[in-house]
């Protein structure tokens, strides 16, 4: 890896949030707000 170029990260929301059967299709916009803030607290810009 070249110090000089920013990391980038690619998360696939849909995957990621629809592969916990949490019920979160009932609340979208909670279930990718939720994933934002994980990785957010994870250090994930």
């Amino acid at each position: 890896m070249n110090a000089d170029v920013p990391l980038l990260v690619i998360v696939d929301a849909a995957n990621v949030v629809g592969s916990v059967p949490d019920g979160w299709w009932r609340d979208r916009r909670g279930a990718a707000e939720r994933l934002r803030d994980r990785l957010a607290a994870d250090g994930v810009p």
